[in-house]
């Protein structure tokens, strides 16, 4: 055994991966209850960005936002400020990999005796999608997919969302993942489409610019 896995001292495990040697998809989750965009920025910095380069990833999806929604005094520039710098972490670490960001799912809270939209939801995706048009990442409004503001009432009604009107059922979450990858999967074949007219298009334009030349030498 090398020398540097002997000892008796204590030992910090970071992480640990173990993947099969096939060909596939490989998916890293990372989720923390009660986490935002903010929280990364508590943590090392470098320790974050040593383990996202060490996984090479090709796409980095980030889905925070339903957390934030919920705070009231939620300050527009500082909710920038750390969600911009935990991108970036992530991004810089991860050179050549496109981007995701998800926004809030839609979420009810408590207010005056009824059930009234988060209180922050408008400026978390204000925030959100100029972020990701400032480093260049997809955007998903995971609200307007599940139906616009409001959505989630008739989530809960039909036991797709939780009754406190933040979280969703089994059956809710299954059908938000559905959403979120039959629409990634449609970006991918548009984006593979453009990409096959555009080789169909300049394989034609050189088709038809050594055609006269070919003439003109017989």
């Amino acid at each position: 055994m090398p020398d540097a896995l002997q000892g008796s001292g204590l030992v910090h495990l970071l992480s640990v991966v173990e993947e099969r040697e096939r060909a596939g998809i490989v998916l890293d989750a990372v989720g923390l209850p009660g986490t935002t965009g903010m929280t990364p920025q508590r943590w090392r910095q470098e320790l974050i960005a040593a383990e996202v380069a060490a996984r090479e990833y090709d796409l980095v999806v980030t889905a925070w936002g339903t957390n934030e929604a919920g705070i009231g005094s939620l300050d527009e520039q500082t909710y920038r400020h750390h969600f911009e710098r935990t991108l970036t972490t992530l991004m810089d670490a991860s050179p050549g990999a496109d981007c995701l960001i998800i926004g809030a799912s839609d979420r009810l809270d408590q207010r005056q005796g009824s059930w009234r939209p988060a209180a922050a939801h408008e400026l978390v995706e204000k925030v959100q999608r100029q972020i990701a048009g400032d480093h260049g990442c997809a955007f998903f409004s995971l609200r307007r997919a599940m139906g616009g503001a409001g959505s989630m009432q008739r989530w809960v009604d039909e036991g797709l969302g939780h009754p406190d009107h933040v979280h969703f059922s089994h059956d809710g979450y299954e059908k938000l993942a559905d959403i979120v990858i039959n629409d990634l999967f449609a970006a991918f074949a548009h984006d593979a489409a453009l990409r096959a007219a555009e080789l169909v298009a300049k394989q034609e334009a050189v088709a038809s610019t050594l055609a006269p030349v070919a003439r003109r030498g017989g």
